[in-house]
């Protein structure tokens, strides 16, 4: 008896014997390990300590009473077996992510939990209850840890754990498994002998530098640039021993102070310092790290933990007697003692008689103690003196850290734990390279092992800097080190621009230019989301100094006042934008234009009056302010700087501030206003209704567009329409002066809702507004006949406007030589336009209206060169713009039939093809059998229908009618014949017919501006044919750019105009088709078998659409789409988006078709996918898809579609073995569909 209570004498007292050192886990096996490390790699700061591990029991007990809590176990885990988990799932506490284990056999680890906590019912126990985890990473905030959690790639693990005992001889040492739990066959438990080695991650994971990769094998290196030169290296801590106290040693053991704030205003976040307390005192336990404290409110003593654990908060706050007890403390130590004092504070001093002195006496003191002191700080709440802590940082020998804790859980713990984590395992030592010696600190990694990760401007090394070739030797402590060069990598770039000292914006400009240079995809790829995440990191502290100096910029224009971008800002709209970029635009536009402002009233006070002369053909013109009454003469006499606008309603999406001609004028309205009548009208609605409903603010996106709502404007006009925008008038060349002068806050705040938005781009869009302006005249605005801006009003400020474009060409002219607007310096816009294909792409000109508008601007006559060059590019951008996203065989078959005529279809498919049927018209009985297919398929065939058809057609997943029309896959290559125009004229101008249709709502903006030429009308059939063909064969803008690159793109005029005479056109047609020709055939050679697959596929879609039934369709699309994927449903929604006309004809029942492709059904019956909506349709896709059935029958489409949808499960909602059902589905597996949401309603 006495032997056996002799042998559990080691687990009494186990409240004083549970220690950090140990720990009962639940381990995976090694197999799962790389996986797991990878993940771990990156962020987890424990990686080299612990092993991938699932805590059950931690703090444990002592190593050395292992032995008997072996017994326990073995009696305690008899009936548990053996454990499979799986790992599929992450999650996170807070800003720690971690993999969810799960098992079958033990959901939640319940039943392991449960009985290991009953084996050492004297343990603690923590207040939370258990939640199986196996920590991936660490994070500063919640938000970093879930974007981490959000770009991890899916991870499905399944494999065995055993139960293990860990040790370690000190905290900072890694763990050990002492012991694994294991089962022989008849699954009887018995403890197995572990690795008497530390633990070291797996050899296959990347040797780790400050908790990111380093760039290849562990190694001593430094890397160097211009600027900053990086040092990495390990050495032994022995080297230290005896000469820098800082570092663990039998005499020389670390001090950290915690300075606590337990004034009353702490409250209830003291229990936050009393859990930090606990945390620290347990991870020092074993260690030579000494933590000692003071505690201070109105008064300040020196305390224990224990003390710190049964104190209370009350009193006020005095940072005099918090200095004082801090000097009493450090003066104990002998000289050259290295000490660490983290002060921590919620609030202000409250207490302290003469602040500015007793602050002055604990500086002076710091200086002459001879102690190494390094002050840290923690501001708590946003009431605390943020500036007083900052400056206490560097009261110190050193420069410390400064922290903030918010008031959220947990807050105040997390700073006090990573104060302490740091002071634990920070060296600080000194540097020796050559005759230069230099302050600097390490981390001791545990193990005896100490890493130095140092980036240094390389001013401070002077002439001892190394070459970045040679080798380096530096010596620390009393050991040198050897250092090889390493070429500089995108992280070492990243560090340097972290540390660049920001103090101007020419310095801000130099850290944007040098981060803008790392380039993340150069990285290898295991490193490159880690560069991609501290290149976010770093562009969001540049983000920071823009957003500061552009507010600085403004204020002082505020300040300044008297000028039209002061009065301007008052209007300026906050927009939060989508993406950070545009914010940091607008911030660097802010700066650099503010600077411009005084030169600006400068000249504007330098113009001449106006003349007399001026001034009276301006009073016979009788123009006034609908506003205020005042006349243009009245505002030109008795201001400097006030000038005369017209009003129009515009739309911007968020993209004008990258894209300014992505602005979109929806109408010009009545009446013309002085801008300063103007502008406060605007003020006023502005201040009365909000900005978003007085000017509409930014409306969405060019890919999610929101309408703008019908009340929204700053005012009504004459005509009794809202506006939200204004633009100035030339009206005359004195007024015209003060315009261009102010043009820069002008344009930047009617694109950019800012004065101090403005950017080159935008003069060059203006003309855009002119060409939208002059198409909205012509009748044709938004494809609609009705002519809201004409007549004499319309015309005199379209010839004002002109005018007005014409005076700032000089301004637009200047840009474009500069090259900042395309990409290349360049001369006239439009001459560059006419001259070759390489000044059409969308690149160069990213909008039509701005080539209608220069044109307009230049006032020459259009020839018809400029015609034929500008339809031929608008409609290559409209079917770009209708083929986009979509398989390009419809358009391979189109400018085959262009350049081979009806023989195409036979050539297409080889000499073995079936006769040319009409892929418009199916043959009606072809049609019956389909429907008849459908029917059997649905369960509606009488028996006697349905033993034929299982007879005729067999059964299985693909079978059914064959599809009719189609090639042999045994086809023969053989060569196809050129055509020329004069050949088969009706057949392609029937085809180049068919095609124009398609694209006619798009080219009818232009079409009554230009009399019908963008219909193609005023030009020859041979001529409209080669348009056609270019503009179909260089779809898409990389197509074109390519094609331009390549000098594949001829010009189509300069073609027909190269010879005289007759022959032309056969010129043209010689070097335009003739070069396709050659393409296309010498691409059949070489792949004729996928041109054979490509082309059925392409017949077969045709064949779909053109059914003459439901119940055909139904049909055709169980035999060759039963699911959306493949080159056949892609062709069928090509076709669909195109307007559902094959071979100029339109498909029957083209409304429910579409409805079909979206919901998967016809009259609730399954046809394509199962039935199940298309919710990940591609919103381009759904766009023209609405487009070819109308907004109102789309809107019904889009409610049947509604619901969630994906995997199935069971009905019964029992989980699966994921723990999946439909209540709780894998969100990675379905999608909820309430709409695509192609356009709301703004304002």
């Amino acid at each position: 008896a006495q032997a056996g209570f002799g042998a559990f004498l080691p687990l009494l007292a186990m409240d004083a014997d549970a220690v950090k050192t140990s720990a009962l886990a639940l381990v995976p096996d090694e197999s799962a390990w790389p996986a797991i490390q990878a993940l771990r790699s990156a962020h987890d700061k424990q990686v080299k300590i612990w092993p991938p591990h699932i805590n059950i029991l931690y703090p444990f007990v002592l190593e050395k009473a292992f032995d008997v809590a072996r017994q326990r176990l073995i009696e305690a885990l008899r009936d548990v077996g053996l454990i499979r988990l799986r790992f599929a799932r992450k999650s996170n506490f807070g800003a720690v992510a971690f993999l969810v284990p799960e098992s079958d056999e033990d959901p939640n680890l319940a039943r392991l939990h449960a009985a290991c906590s009953d084996a050492f019912g004297e343990l603690p126990h923590p207040c939370h209850a258990f939640q199986p985890h196996l920590t991936i990473g660490q994070f500063d905030s919640e938000s970093a840890c879930k974007a981490f959690l959000d770009t991890c790639p899916p991870l499905q693990l399944e494999v065995s754990a055993q139960v293990c005992l860990l040790a370690r001889d000190t905290m900072k040492h890694p763990f050990r498994i002492v012991s694994r739990l294991v089962f022989d066959e008849l699954n009887r438990c018995s403890f197995a002998p572990g690795d008497s080695r530390p633990y070291t991650p797996a050899s296959g994971t990347e040797a780790l530098v400050g908790g990111r990769m380093s760039p290849g094998p562990a190694c001593d290196y430094y890397q160097i640039s211009r600027s900053h030169i990086r040092f990495f290296f390990k050495v032994s801590t022995e080297a230290f021993k005896g000469t820098d106290p800082g570092v663990s040693s039998d005499g020389a053991p670390r001090r950290t102070l915690f300075v606590v704030d337990k004034s009353g205003s702490m409250g209830c976040h003291y229990e936050e310092v009393k859990a930090a307390v606990r945390y620290m005192t347990g991870a020092a336990e074993g260690t030579d790290h000494v933590l000692e404290f003071i505690l201070y409110g109105s008064s300040a003593i020196c305390a224990h933990a224990c003390d710190v654990l049964s104190s209370s908060p009350s009193g006020g706050t005095s940072f005099g007697a918090a200095f004082r007890a801090i000097t009493e403390y450090i003066a104990r130590y002998p000289m050259g003692t290295i000490l660490t004092v983290v002060f921590m504070t919620d609030g202000h001093d409250t207490r302290t008689q003469n602040l500015p002195a007793e602050k002055h006496a604990f500086v002076d003191f710091l200086k002459t103690c001879g102690r190494q002191t390094t002050i840290h700080a923690i501001g708590f709440t946003p009431l605390h003196n943020r500036g007083a802590l900052e400056e206490m940082c560097k009261m110190g020998s050193s420069e410390g850290m400064y922290r903030y804790a918010d008031g959220r859980d947990s807050g105040l713990e997390a700073r006090f734990a990573e104060m302490f984590d740091f002071a634990d395992v920070n060296i600080k030592t000194s540097l020796r390279i050559g005759g230069t010696e230099l302050p600097c600190s390490g981390q001791d990694c545990g193990g005896g092992e100490a890493r130095f990760d140092l980036l240094l401007p390389r001013a401070f090394l002077a002439d001892d800097s190394p070459c970045g070739v040679e080798v380096c030797r530096v010596s620390i402590g009393s050991g040198e080190v050897t250092l090889k060069a390493v070429a500089p990598d995108p992280m070492f770039s990243i560090r340097c621009v972290d540390e660049m000292e920001i103090s101007t914006q020419s310095d801000l400009d130099s850290a944007q230019r040098a981060l803008a240079e790392v380039l993340p995809q150069k990285a290898p790829k295991i490193l490159r989301q880690e560069v991609i995440d501290a290149k976010g990191l770093a562009q969001a502290r540049l983000d920071k100094y823009h957003q500061l100096f552009a507010q600085g910029a403004r204020s002082a224009l505020a300040a300044t006042g008297g000028n039209l971008a002061a009065e301007l800002s008052s209007l300026r709209h906050e927009a939060t934008f989508s993406k950070a970029r545009r914010a940091r635009a607008m911030a660097q536009r802010a700066t650099t234009n503010a600077s411009s402002v005084a030169l600006m009233d400068q000249l504007l006070q330098a113009l001449p009056p106006p003349s007399e002369e001026e001034l009276a053909d301006l009073k016979a013109k009788e123009l006034s302010c609908t506003l205020s009454g005042d006349t243009a003469v009245e505002v030109l006499r008795d201001t400097k700087r006030d000038f005369m606008v017209f009003a129009l309603r515009v739309r911007r999406p968020e993209d004008v501030i990258d894209a300014p001609t992505m602005l979109e004028l929806q109408q010009v309205l009545s009446g013309i206003y002085s801008n300063e009548a103007f502008r406060m009208g605007a003020e006023y609605a502005v201040r009365s209704a909000g900005p978003e409903q007085a000017h509409g603010g930014f409306a969405g996106t060019a890919k999610q567009p929101a309408a703008l709502g019908n009340e929204v404007g700053l005012f009504r006009g004459p005509d009794g329409q809202q506006m939200n925008a204004c633009l100035p008038l030339y009206i005359s060349a004195e007024h015209f002066a003060r315009v261009r002068v102010q043009i820069k806050p002008i344009l930047g705040y009617f694109f950019t809702l800012d004065p101090l938005g403005y950017k080159g781009d935008q003069t060059i869009a203006l003309y855009g507004i002119l060409g939208s302006m002059l198409c909205f005249r012509a009748g044709m605005g938004l494809g609609s006949d009705k002519k809201d801006f004409c007549g004499a009003w319309a015309d005199w400020v379209i010839e004002d406007f002109t005018k007005l474009c014409a005076g700032i060409r000089p301004v637009a002219l200047e840009y474009l030589e500069k090259g900042s607007f395309g990409g290349a310096p360049r001369g006239d816009l439009l001459d560059d336009f006419m001259r070759s294909p390489a000044g059409r792409t969308k690149e160069r000109v990213t909008s039509l209206s701005v080539v209608i508008g220069w044109a307009a601007s230049v006032g020459s006559e259009l020839s018809k060169q400029f015609y034929m060059v500008f339809v031929e590019e608008l409609w290559r951008r409209n079917f770009t713009c209708l083929y986009k996203g979509q398989p390009r065989e419809p358009i391979v078959e189109v400018l085959e039939r262009l350049l081979y005529g009806a023989s195409a279809d036979d050539g297409a498919s080889g000499k073995d093809a079936l006769e040319a049927d009409d892929p418009a018209r199916n043959r009606a009985a072809k049609d019956r059998e389909f429907a008849q297919w459908a029917c059997y398929l649905r369960g509606e065939c009488p028996k006697k229908m349905a033993d034929e058809m299982r007879k005729r057609y067999g059964s299985g997943p693909r079978v059914g009618p064959e599809v009719e029309g189609l090639a042999s896959a045994d086809a023969a290559y053989s060569p196809r014949t050129l055509l020329l125009y004069e050949d088969a004229p009706e057949y392609f101008d029937k085809i180049v017919e068919a095609e124009l249709e398609k694209i006619c709502h798009h080219n009818a903006f232009t079409a009554a501006l230009y009399e019908g030429r963008p219909f193609g009308e005023g030009f020859m059939g041979s001529e409209k044919r080669l348009m056609l063909i270019q503009a179909l064969q260089f779809v898409g803008n990389d197509v074109v750019n390519e094609a331009v690159e390549k000098h594949r793109y001829l010009d189509t005029f300069s073609c027909l105009t190269s010879s005289n005479g007759q022959e032309h056109d056969r010129t043209a047609e010689s070097c335009i088709c003739g070069q396709l020709h050659e393409r296309f055939e010498q691409h059949r050679k070489e792949r004729f078998s996928a041109c054979v697959e490509q082309r059925n596929a392409l017949r077969t879609a045709q064949r779909i659409l053109a059914s003459s039934s439901l119940d055909a369709f139904f049909g055709r699309c169980a035999v060759s789409c039963p699911t959306r994927g493949g080159s056949v449903f892609e062709c069928l929604v090509a076709l669909l988006c195109a307007g559902g006309i094959v071979n100029g004809s339109p498909a029957p029942l083209l409304l429910e078709k579409v409805q079909a492709v979206l919901t998967g059904k016809l009259d609730g019956v399954p046809v394509i996918a199962e039935g199940s909506s298309w919710a990940c349709c591609p919103r381009e896709t759904a766009r023209r898809l609405q487009e070819v059935v109308g907004e109102e029958a789309f809107a019904k489409i889009e409610l049947l579609m509604n619901g969630t949808w994906g995997h199935v499960y069971r009905e019964s909602d029992i989980p699966n073995r994921h723990g999946h059902c439909n209540s709780n589905p894998n969100e990675q597996l379905v999608v909820s569909f309430s709409g695509f949401r192609l356009a709301t309603v703004g304002g």
